[in-house]
């Protein structure tokens, strides 16, 4: 934009200076219409650098905008979709499906990451014949870290960070699948492959088994 800036007030300027040694005058020698003439080509070729600047700094923005449209779209259609977890936290609470298995006779995630702790998620690590150590590691350090008092209130924080997550995930999915279909298809125009990549985005942040 500097650039931009800069580049118009010299044009200007020199437009200026130029105009004023053109005054046409019945004693000019050829000599002198010829500077005249590359003066005037120079300007010229002034302009057209500055418009083409003009027109690129306006398209960055342009697309700098649709990417932006593009990243709060999804933000907002998950905060909205998982808004029961970040704004009504007292009605969170564990399953019984297979958080007492995950969760609550997990001893191993509640052991303030302790060297036995870390061993066994590392070298056994299974939950529901599931080898998940990342996972483990994860929930062990969460609960460390915020160190809830009740079962309810890690409850509360496990689906806010799980929350967190998914966002996270959300939002890098747009950009991840904007990369792949760009080296796949170099010419597509930069809007359809973003709102292309943005409708995949939600439907990975907004489908049901997520």
């Amino acid at each position: 934009v500097s650039d931009v800036i800069e580049l118009r007030e010299y044009l200007r300027d020199y437009e200026e200076i130029v105009m004023s040694a053109a005054t046409p005058s019945s004693s000019s020698s050829l000599l002198d219409k010829q500077k005249e003439v590359a003066e005037f080509e120079n300007i010229n070729t002034l302009r057209d650098t500055l418009s083409r600047e003009e027109e690129e700094e306006q398209k960055e923005v342009t697309e700098f905008c649709t990417e932006l449209v593009c990243v709060f779209s999804v933000l907002i259609a998950v905060v909205l979709t998982y808004r029961h977890a970040i704004f009504e936290p007292e009605q969170i609470e564990y399953l019984n499906f297979d958080d007492d298995v995950n969760f609550k006779g997990n001893q191993y995630i509640r052991s303030n990451l302790s060297w036995e702790s870390i061993e066994w998620i590392l070298r056994e690590g299974q939950i529901l014949g599931v080898y998940e150590p990342v996972s483990l590691l994860f929930k062990a350090f969460v609960i460390w870290f915020f160190r809830p008092k009740s079962i309810e209130e890690e409850a509360q924080v496990m689906l806010k960070m799980s929350v967190i997550l998914h966002v996270f995930n959300s939002v890098l999915c747009i950009f991840v699948c904007n990369q792949l279909v760009l080296s796949i298809v170099s010419k597509t125009k930069h809007h359809v492959r973003w709102t292309s990549c943005t409708l995949a985005s939600l439907l990975v942040a907004l489908h049901p088994l997520r």
